[in-house]
């Protein structure tokens, strides 16, 4: 034994010590190694199958590290679930610690991005020294020996044509199923039946196997939890499996031996595995990692293991079982316990014999000719499916051979043998019918001796059963009946006919249009549905089994010319369709059609074909069109000239110049515009906003152009954009003509103003930059993915969007015009009498339907109400922007709005229950451009323009708030009755 000082190995299971007691390889690797080299081992256990959440590994593993002070010698990881947390949770200082790896296959799952993967088959699966990354790691790996299983199973039940396999497949990898089912086709070609525990519980798995005949086999791979994650769902599975079936239950890899339910099958030992790993783990610990076996499949061979008892008791025969088989649990032969009691048995029997082999010998010969030809009939009967019924000529049983309840209709067949059928079907009045069609068919075959195969069927409760039946002669008074329950393939058929129903219900009522065509079939249509029929506005009955031509279509020559140009390509091609108005020639529809190239396993081709009506995607693009060209005459209104400043290419462009012809222009011929004096100003100001130093340019410049002459021109500029580097790559400016505030001394007074102005407007570029980019973005964005999707519901998402923001954009501007007005004295005030009562209801009526459904919306007003002398649009206004304010930051509770007298003064107020304003952001409402909620839309300038509206009527405006208790917006203007 091997000494190594200091040794400690620990031991990490990705599974519960459940596994472990089955398949012992954790404990055979612990005792070989304690022969092989002298060291402390410690085993801990990750129990993958209580929770299949990466998260909750990676947090049991990092609280193992905290336990583990010193590190370990050497880790020894048993399963790809441990490797695989390992890997990423291991400390900086563990990298350096040889890792062994055991119960591994030779392909890695990275469970950590488990969901990303996009596995379509085995072979696309990252291979396991692909992993290893930067850790010291080596192991042996196993094989799963499936298709020798599948054979296996073949080879002992040849009356087998389904493999079941049972597998918890807990981490719901979906190309597993695919990967069996290919395997099973290979051998003899076998269906496969797939219990996947992601989807059943243990009493589903049971209820599947149990309605499961002798032409199934069932397989596993383990089942250590199911769709209900019970946690005991192997111990269920295996003390229920009996109660519900007979079919033996093989296993494609070691789950150990204890266990009656398994029949065996054709794997590596968990023993033998474990000697492997304390073989290398013992040589990492004496020799190291780097002079230790690489990563490599496991030296021990797979073996035939056979549970002898189970074996037996299934019927089996041993004589099919391949040389080398190894059987456990088979109990000592009478020989191995008692050879001297048999071998003195045996010379008395023979001796026996010997006496009266003389007088037996004569009577043997001849009754042996009649048992070796009964016992080869019996032998033939009973190893058919079907049950066996010998009737004589009167229709007496004389015999039943593999009796099936389900076709004895719950009689017993002892005791039917001996009677007469006519006696047994007065006792099955309930199928009179059935028993009326097997004696016809029964004395038909007597009378003629002709061979008769006939089906019937019966009821019991609400469950029809279905039984083929085939009679023959049989000696010279006698036939025979062979039955067999067919009800599950009649079923099978039924359903079958209903899911093809279903589907051609789904495809014709798909939301978009579906057409198939049979290219090896001279372009045919194979299949429509009722959406091609009205995008094309015609009875698409005429086209079914016909080509284009076939039918006169005018445009017959186009479509072979794109369904050629289909098979040619890879990929979908998509084409359009327009129909004009024939009266006017004008466009009236407008579609898409999507060919794709398909073949089938057999080589045939197909053009698969779907049509989507655009005719609405044409129209919102056309109202898009008509809201640019309002937006655009908005801008001018309000007199914004703008500018870009491209800093890669170093050009600027504007629409509406007044400087130079060009649209857009180089730097340097701009700079040759400018005064000397101030180009190093121009040039220096871009370059710092580009360069991120300033946020804001405001300079003002000297400009000598050919139509003006020398001009001055106030300069305003933000970054605008950003390229792939991050890099600002855009700037976006105001350019103001100042030079009649710079012609008189008159206007150095008002300089200062100004200037104060200039900061505003910068202030105002900076803000409106983003919110005109906002909605303009979305705008833009939103009206090209309208172009490129086919689906209506998404169209109309998006639409709603594009409306939205239209609105956003229309409010934004008209707060500019608003603010313009404003600054300008110019705002229109158009006093009348106005009817408050009529004021508040109209509010009333408009906001009720924008609170959110959680907040109820009240009105309290005075009664009666009052009627004063006052502008009607400008009052309307200020309340309307508090109720929205309220609408935008009150998700539940209440919005009160109302007004009250209060002396000779007004006072009207909107009180909500929303998310409130912090004390130190109050001294800020009523200013320009405050926001104090980034996420919610708005410009900040609504009640700004409301304290000027209220001060021109000559009020007072204010505002009380409690953060997360809700504000309170008031307003106060003089009592003017109305004149009467």
């Amino acid at each position: 034994m091997a000494e190594v000082n200091s040794s400690k190995i620990l031991v990490i299971s990705s599974y519960s010590p459940i596994k472990e007691e089955g398949n012992r390889v954790i404990s055979s690797f612990i005792t070989q190694l304690r022969t092989d080299a002298r060291v402390k081992i410690s085993v801990e256990y990750m129990d993958s199958e209580s929770s299949s959440s990466f998260e909750d590994w990676s947090e049991w593993m990092r609280q193992l590290f905290d336990a583990y002070k010193t590190r370990p010698k050497v880790v020894v990881l048993m399963g790809n679930e441990a490797w695989s947390v390992y890997r990423v949770t291991c400390p900086d200082d563990w990298h350096d610690t040889p890792v062994v790896l055991g119960c591994v296959k030779g392909s890695f799952i990275d469970y950590e991005c488990l969901n990303d993967l996009d596995l379509l088959t085995v072979r696309e699966m990252q291979q396991m020294e692909e992993s290893f990354g930067g850790f010291k790691v080596t192991g042996y790996a196993y094989k799963d020996y499936l298709s020798e299983n599948f054979r296996l199973i073949k080879r002992l039940q040849p009356q087998v044509e389904h493999i079941a396999f049972c597998y918890d497949n807990r981490y719901n990898l979906s190309f597993f199923e695919n990967y069996l089912k290919t395997l099973c086709e290979q051998t003899d070609s076998l269906g496969f039946c797939y219990l996947d525990g992601n989807k059943l519980s243990t009493t589903q798995l049971l209820d599947s196997i149990s309605r499961m005949d002798d032409t199934y086999a069932l397989l596993t791979a383990g089942w250590y939890t199911d769709a209900l994650q019970y946690p005991h769902a192997h111990s269920k599975l295996h003390n229920e499996l009996p109660h519900y079936t007979s079919i033996p239950l093989f296993q494609a890899l070691d789950q150990g031996k204890a266990n009656m339910n398994y029949i065996g099958g054709y794997y590596i030992s968990g023993e033998e595995m474990g000697k492997d790993l304390a073989t290398l783990t013992s040589s990492v610990l004496t020799k190291g990692i780097e002079n230790s076996p690489v990563f490599q499949y496991t030296p021990s061979q797979p073996r035939y293991y056979i549970n002898y008892p189970t074996f037996v008791a299934a019927g089996l025969d041993l004589s099919l079982l391949p040389e080398g088989t190894v059987f456990y649990n088979k109990a000592p032969s009478l020989w191995e316990e008692h050879s001297l009691e048999v071998v003195l048995l045996i010379c008395l029997i023979i001796l026996m014999i010997v006496i009266f082999i003389g007088v037996l010998l004569y009577r043997k010969r001849k009754e042996d000719a009649y048992r070796t030809a009964n016992a080869r009939m019996l032998e033939l009967l009973s190893r058919m499916p079907d049950m066996a019924t010998i009737y004589d000529s009167e229709l007496n049983i004389l015999d039943i051979i593999n009796p099936q309840e389900h076709v004895l209709h719950g009689g017993n067949d002892k005791s039917m043998i001996g009677r007469n059928l006519l006696d047994v079907g007065e006792e099955y009045k309930a199928f009179d019918d059935m028993m009326d069609c097997l004696i016809s068919n029964l004395r038909a075959t007597i009378k003629t001796g002709e061979v008769r195969v006939f089906n019937y069927k019966y009821a019991k409760g609400d469950v029809i059963y279905y039984t083929k039946a085939r009679v023959v002669p049989f000696g010279k008074d006698s036939i025979i009946c062979f039955s067999h329950d067919v009800t599950p393939y009649v079923v099978a058929e039924k359903e079958i006919l209903q899911l093809k129903t279903f589907l051609q219900s789904i495809m014709d009522n798909l939301p978009v249009g579906l057409f198939i065509k049979d290219v090896d079939d001279q372009f045919r249509y194979l299949f429509y549905n009722n959406k091609v029929s009205e995008f094309y506005e015609e009875n698409f009955g005429v086209m079914l089994g016909k080509n284009d031509f076939e039918v006169n279509d005018p445009e017959a020559e186009r479509f072979r010319e794109e369904d050629l140009k289909v098979l040619e390509s890879a990929e979908p091609i998509t084409f359009d369709r327009i129909f004009y108005d024939p009266e006017t020639g004008a466009p009236k529809r407008w579609g898409v059609t999507t060919k794709t190239r398909l073949e089938d396993q057999e080589g045939k081709l197909y053009i698969v074909a779907t049509t989507v009506d655009t005719t609405e995607i044409r129209k919102n693009e056309q109202e898009l069109n008509e809201s640019k060209l309002k937006l655009e005459f908005t801008l001018e209104a309000a007199q914004i000239i703008s500018w870009e400043y491209n800093v890669d290419a170093r050009t600027f462009y504007s629409p509406n110049s007044t400087v130079f012809e060009e649209t857009i222009i180089p730097l340097d011929d701009y700079l040759s515009f400018v005064f000397p004096e101030d180009t190093t100003l121009l040039s220096a100001g871009l370059e710092d906003l580009a360069s991120g130093k300033t946020q804001v340019m405001d300079i003002q410049i000297r400009l000598i152009t050919p139509a003006l002459g020398e001009r001055w021109f106030e300069m305003h500029a933000v970054p605008y954009g950003q390229g792939e580097d991050g890099r600002i790559s855009k700037l976006i400016g105001l350019r103001t003509d100042i030079t009649d505030q710079k012609m008189t001394n008159e206007l150095i007074r008002l300089r200062d103003k100004a200037e104060e102005a200039n900061r505003l407007k910068s202030a105002f570029l900076a803000n409106m930059s983003h919110e005109i980019r906002t909605p303009l973005n979305a705008i833009v964005g939103f009206s090209n993915l309208i172009a490129t999707t086919d689906d209506k519901e998404e169209i109309g998402e998006y639409v709603k969007i594009v409306e939205t923001n239209n609105e956003l954009l229309l409010q934004l501007i008209s707060d500019i015009l608003d603010l313009s007005k404003i600054e300008a004295g110019q705002l229109d005030f158009n006093y009348t009498d106005v009817d408050l009562s009529d004021v508040f209801n109209n509010l009333y009526q408009v906001y009720k339907c924008r609170v959110k459904d959680s907040v109820e919306l009240l009105c309290r007003q005075p009664s009666p109400g009052y009627v004063i002398h006052s502008e009607k649009n400008r009052l309307t206004q200020v309340v309307s922007n508090f109720l929205s304010n309220a609408c935008k930051y009150t998700s539940k509770g209440s919005i009160i709005m109302g007004y009250e007298l209060q002396g000779d003064r007004l006072r009207f107020y909107v009180t909500d229950t929303g998310k409130g304003i912090s004390g130190e952001n109050m001294p800020h409402v009523f200013e320009r451009f405050a926001k104090f909620d980034s996420f919610v839309q708005g410009t900040g300038l609504g009640l700004s323009i409301c304290e000027s509206i209220v001060q021109s009527l000559g009020g007072e405006i204010g505002a009380e708030s409690e953060l997360g208790r809700g504000s309170t917006f008031w307003f106060t203007i003089p009592y003017e009755p109305a004149s009467k």
